[in-house]
């Protein structure tokens, strides 16, 4: 950060500078994220993340993180390596 600037700043939208990642936890959260971001979760490549994204767009935020399980490729056991790396706001 430069001179006046704080660390990890709050945008407008309430996501940190990170984007869809929160400092704290470090956590994705899968309603704000991009296509990037979403691929540095376990087992999400370009086709999920893009995937993700299209489904955000036609639908809204997912509500649940559970809710990832209606996308195409994200059954149970995918869901289960994610859990802990995602979330919802």
């Amino acid at each position: 950060p430069g001179i006046g600037e704080e660390v990890g700043q709050e945008l407008e939208s309430g996501t940190t500078a990170m984007g869809g990642a929160d400092q704290k936890d470090g956590r994705v959260n899968i309603n704000i994220a991009g296509e990037a971001e979403l691929q540095t979760l376990t087992g999400i490549g370009p086709a999920k993340a893009a995937a993700i994204i299209d489904y955000r767009e036609k639908n809204g935020p997912f509500q649940a993180i559970e809710d990832l399980k209606l996308i195409s490729g994200i059954g149970e056991k995918s869901f289960e390596k994610l859990k802990e790396q995602i979330k919802v706001k």
